[in-house]
């Protein structure tokens, strides 16, 4: 991809191809990052087209004080965290096959150790564990997601969240001792 100040120069000038070239680059990461903070596929797509909109409309007042894809991503965090405040007022459950399953555990099992009963007893478990995330802060979930299921480092998370490296690690710090808190009961069953 060229450099970003000549992709914000052509799509501030009107280029559509470099907006289509922007779009193609990091729309499987917005997609990613807006499926597991709303837990839903499809609302995720609408989401990602939104967010998209909001940069399309918004490129001009993008200051390059940080990477391209960092402001880009902060505005996916951030639209997604307003529509999770909007629809938990009808508080709704979230699907938890979008918040932990891989394109790899939604394909056929390969290996004959995946017996039906251990993908049950998987399923079971991904559910406990979708509730727990479930109980933890916007923030929290967001640098958890962030970290753990989009690979981001924790300088990367600073600057998606806008907030200091100490923050970030305390949010990670409180998600994890929060989620141990919510699941210890079920890992003294184990």
């Amino acid at each position: 991809m060229e450099t970003e100040r000549k992709i914000v120069d052509k799509i501030r000038g009107g280029d559509h191809a470099a907006f289509k070239t922007l779009f193609n680059h990091h729309k499987r990461t917005v997609f990613n990052i807006c499926c597991r903070i709303v837990c839903n596929e499809e609302e995720a797509e609408d989401l990602c087209q939104e967010v998209f909109v909001k940069v399309y409309q918004s490129i001009h007042k993008f200051q390059h004080h940080s990477q391209l894809s960092t402001w880009i991503f902060r505005i996916a965090v951030n639209h997604s965290l307003n529509h999770v405040r909007r629809k938990r007022l009808s508080r709704s459950i979230p699907l938890y096959s979008y918040f932990f399953d891989s394109e790899a555990d939604r394909s056929p099992p390969e290996s004959p150790e995946l017996r039906p009963d251990r993908l049950l007893e998987k399923k079971e478990r991904d559910k406990i564990i979708a509730w727990a995330v479930g109980t933890l802060t916007d923030k929290q979930k967001v640098a958890l997601v962030l970290q753990k299921y989009e690979g981001f480092s924790c300088k990367e998370i600073t600057e998606i969240l806008d907030c200091s490296m100490a923050q970030v690690q305390s949010l990670l710090q409180r998600a994890k001792k929060n989620l141990y808190k919510k699941l210890q009961p079920y890992l003294e069953k184990i």
